[in-house]
């Protein structure tokens, strides 16, 4: 009998020890943030898009009021074309890297037609790229947001929807990005300059990392872009990964700042964004 329990002990501790050991090589496996890294890019970029379209609309040709520009900065060639069907405006970065206002370098050219007044509800308006990079990421794809008016806030609002890819540099792969998002305009409607604009932005989306790695994402807690930041200063998403833990990526406490937190089981990770 003594020698049964002693066997039964054994092969229990055995047991638990294999499970522990599972356990702990799972924890060391999945621990590559990489596509919840890749996935910030691709937000930060196509959100940056939208903000220098925002910018050059308010401040017409470049000549107007070149110090009133926020992100863009001087070296950038605006044209407003009101005329045209579609109505059409073009941020032209020239051919070698340009320094911006808001610290990036930028070339090439960013294209937004719209279908009607810039701010009336129901225009479209709909933006491509023309050799666009911005910090060495070549960037192509189309953006489309529509004016859907006031919500039940009182405040502007845009459905919008991005289908894009992202090419890092020093060969560092291709990120492909899909997004449908409503984007708030929270604060700062209708003044000028546009440091005091604030967006909040809500959704779902979907994308292939640099690695090849496929993830589908939620917004859990509002995305929150205050133009006078470089970044997303608040706000989390849940990425899904399959056969792995969902990944929760956190952009802090509102301090404009460039710092991402990824949490995966029980260990978080720290990033920066450019």
């Amino acid at each position: 009998m003594k020698t049964f329990r002693k066997s039964a002990i054994l092969m229990l501790i055995s047991v638990l020890t294999v499970f522990v050991v599972l356990s702990c090589q799972k924890d060391e496996e999945d621990k590559d943030y990489s596509a919840s890294q890749d996935n910030a890019i691709a937000e930060a970029v196509f959100n940056d898009v939208a903000n220098i379209v925002d910018d050059a609309y308010s401040n017409g040709n470049t000549s107007k009021n070149p110090s009133t520009l926020v992100i863009i900065g001087p070296c950038a060639t605006i044209t407003l074309d009101t005329f045209a069907t579609p109505r059409t405006l073009t941020v032209d970065f020239g051919t070698t890297a340009c320094l911006c206002n808001d610290g990036r370098y930028r070339s090439g050219k960013i294209i937004a037609t719209f279908t009607g007044r810039y701010y009336q509800v129901g225009t479209v308006i709909t933006i491509s790229f023309d050799n666009y990079v911005v910090n060495d990421h070549i960037v192509s794809g189309t953006k489309t947001i529509t004016n859907m008016g006031l919500n039940t806030n009182n405040n502007p609002y845009f459905q919008i929807s991005v289908t894009g890819t992202i090419v890092k540099p020093n060969n560092g792969g291709t990120i492909s990005w899909t997004a449908s998002r409503i984007r708030e305009w929270y604060a700062g409607y209708g003044t000028l300059p546009l440091t005091d604009d604030i967006y909040l932005i809500t959704g779902s989306g979907s994308g292939v990392s640099a690695a090849g790695t496929a993830y589908t994402l939620n917004i859990t807690k509002a995305l929150r872009k205050e133009i006078g930041c470089k970044n997303i200063v608040s706000g989390t998403f849940e990425l899904s990964i399959s056969g792995k833990a969902k990944r929760t990526v956190d952009y802090g406490d509102g301090s404009c700042d460039n710092i991402v937190t990824v949490k995966i089981l029980n260990k978080t990770y720290t990033f920066t964004l450019s």
